[in-house]
């Protein structure tokens, strides 16, 4: 007899339990440290801590990136389609996190190479990182779509889950900073087995991770007994049989409405934010000459406003619903972009504007707007009769890794093409003014193109709801009418029903 804890639950359209709720936020930490601290300081440590070569750390990042787009389907079929009677997600999460600790850590450790040598350890260590974060993330995801299926509570959700999330974007942005600092206060190089600066990177990402191990098996504790297990188990097994299985599986995904516009809506939107927050600390080194403290304090700044900002956000996503107020945002930030590239970027004062007009897209892009996935999986259940939140969550960051490969491999060749030295002490002018073109006017341009294609995406309250009352008479062998939601349903579905 399994575990009365581990028995099957429910989704409910009843509030989630803050504690619950609590629970499964804190498990972000695990997912957001390595996820944000590869896409904002990697290149940078590739090339002003390691010492190599701005193009070659782009490619590396291209291909691990990729890899990681490749694995995150394949982890979310095996994921819907897992046996273990102790759930479908909590299993790959806790495998997952020790090996992910140890290789974030091995990634941001140096020792002498060549540029060949680099190339090929940093390669190694990313993939096999990015192979162990997509084993977290894909199941860490899709087991919020199980905690209920309330299309407002689940946005509420993603707020909650947006303060450790940036919490977690204050400590991994500002403190390898202010460590750094700190180290390089000490004068400790004579006692270390590398310099100053490489020992301070070493030693943020050995700290931050190990905070995420611990955060990560608290939420698989505290979340024991709220994901779905399959009642039937030869099911799953029948759907495990073969690649073909696999591929029809995806296939079926692609033509979904709501799941297509959606991909490709996160395709663009996270090439915006890995084209920013990968040059961004280009932009205050360089361009303003900021100290290792001054950074970490903008970064503290734009933590704050980024929290602050959490519940306006939950209250307009409430009142004009989850995709209208992503769009809005999406929109004041372009602008905000496109004026920043004709002011300029002359001080801290001028810095913190700029951030808070960027803030505006990305908070409701990894809040509210990753909110949206969540609730495609109804609208499969209704046409295909399975659960595949996982895999409908793999699909959409197949497509965020796509957009954030493209967006890295830009920023190390553009950097490149830029003529920019990471050894030398001042940039030549040309280069600046392309750090700031990639901080500002390719964003601004890429927001439009992001607004466009969200747009299309087709599930708002009103139809979503619709299709849950359908989906539950549907359930229960009861006549139902498509009425009001045709627009989510494959052109060829058949509306005849008892």
């Amino acid at each position: 007899m399994p575990d009365k804890s581990e028995q099957t639950t429910e989704t409910s359209t009843k509030k989630v339990p803050f504690s619950t709720n609590l629970a499964y936020a804190i498990g972000g930490f695990p997912d957001f440290f390595p996820y944000n601290l590869f896409y904002i300081y990697f290149l940078f440590f590739f090339t002003d801590i390691a010492g190599f070569d701005p193009g070659i750390g782009g490619t590396i990042c291209m291909i691990v990136i990729i890899w990681d787009a490749v694995t995150d389907p394949m982890v979310g079929y095996l994921s819907d389609n897992s046996k273990s009677k102790r759930g479908r997600r909590r299993p790959f999460m806790a495998a997952a996190l020790i090996p992910l600790a140890v290789t974030t850590v091995m990634l941001f450790s140096t020792f002498e190479m060549t540029q060949r040598g680099a190339f090929f350890y940093y390669l190694t260590i990313g993939l096999l990182l990015w192979t162990f974060f997509t084993m977290y993330d894909i199941p860490y995801y899709a087991l919020g779509a199980e905690l209920t299926d309330d299309f407002d509570e689940r946005g509420n959700m993603r707020i909650i889950l947006g303060v450790p999330m940036f919490v977690a974007g204050w400590i991994e942005y500002a403190g390898p900073m202010f460590i750094w600092d700190w180290v390089s206060k000490l004068g400790m190089d004579k006692y270390l087995w590398m310099n100053s600066d490489q020992f301070a990177w070493f030693l943020s990402a050995l700290i931050l991770e190990t905070i995420a191990v611990a955060c990560g098996y608290y939420c698989i504790r505290k979340t024991k007994g709220t994901e779905l297990i399959d009642r039937d188990p030869e099911k799953a097994a029948r759907n495990m049989v073969s690649g073909k299985q696999f591929i029809k599986n995806y296939i079926e995904l692609c033509q979904d409405r709501s799941v297509k516009w959606l991909s490709l809506f996160a395709a663009s939107g996270s090439f915006v934010y890995a084209i920013a927050q990968g040059s961004f600390v280009y932009l205050m080194a360089n361009n303003l000459g900021l100290s290792e403290s001054m950074q970490g304090t903008y970064w503290t700044f734009d933590a704050l406003i980024a929290l602050a900002h959490l519940p306006l956000m939950n209250y307009i996503s409430r009142r004009l619903g989850k995709k209208q107020c992503v769009l809005l945002y999406t929109l004041i930030a372009s602008a905000g972009c496109f004026a920043f590239f004709f002011i300029g970027i002359r001080s801290f004062l001028y810095l913190c504007i700029f951030d808070v007009c960027y803030l505006f897209f990305s908070t409701s892009f990894w809040t509210v707007g990753s909110a949206l996935v969540l609730d495609c999986g109804e609208v499969d259940e209704f046409v295909t009769g399975q659960r595949r939140e996982a895999a409908i969550q793999g699909n959409f960051s197949f497509a965020t890794k796509i957009g954030a490969a493209a967006a890295t491999f830009f920023n190390g060749w553009m950097l490149e093409l830029l003529g920019y030295d990471g050894m030398a002490q001042e940039q030549t002018a040309q280069t600046l003014r392309g750090i700031l073109t990639l901080n500002t006017l390719v964003p601004a341009i890429m927001l439009i193109v992001t607004a466009t294609l969200l747009v299309m995406y087709p599930i708002n309250k009103k139809n979503y709801n619709l299709l849950l009352n359908a989906l539950a008479q549907k359930k229960e062998g009861k006549p139902y009418s498509t009425e009001g939601f045709e627009k989510l349903l494959p052109a060829n579905f058949d509306h005849s029903h008892p």
